[in-house]
């Protein structure tokens, strides 16, 4: 292989890289307690059912936090913090290039207490203008 031919190919691929994100989305959102005061350093985990990724991050000082870069399929999202009631969103459908906004509202509660809201993400996304699809790959059986 020709080192020019070699530069050929990692150019193509590296042009290709940006089409692989739009199949993705993103979950975000903001943690507050009862009285709407944000919440910092609130642990926040993504969970896909459909896979078993787990991902977890903390709330920011504006008690933001962001799941980018998830396949589309089914998640949970927990937000637990000490001192509070453990809350988890769960059937959480997660499509191609949505940004899906998952708020939480803790209350005061004891260690071990969790809150389960079921349900999935808010038909209407208001933080995007994208629109995706999934195409799904099947194999005739004439091909075989």
């Amino acid at each position: 292989m020709t080192m020019g031919f070699k530069r050929v190919l990692l150019l193509a691929a590296l042009a290709a890289l940006p089409s692989f994100g739009q199949t993705l989305g993103e979950i975000t959102g903001v943690v507050t307690d009862t009285t709407g005061a944000v919440t910092i350093g609130v642990t926040v985990t993504a969970s896909n059912s459909e896979t078993g990724l787990v991902r977890s991050t903390a709330t920011n000082d504006s008690g933001n936090y962001a799941f980018p870069a998830l396949n589309p399929g089914v998640y949970s999202v927990k937000a637990e913090m000490r001192g509070f009631a453990t809350e988890i969103h769960t059937n959480i459908v997660l499509q191609v290039q949505q940004v899906a906004r998952i708020d939480f509202q803790l209350r005061v509660g004891a260690v071990g207490e969790t809150i389960e809201v079921s349900g999935g993400a808010p038909l209407l996304t208001t933080d995007t203008v994208t629109l995706g699809t999934v195409i799904e790959n099947q194999l005739s059986s004439n091909c075989r």
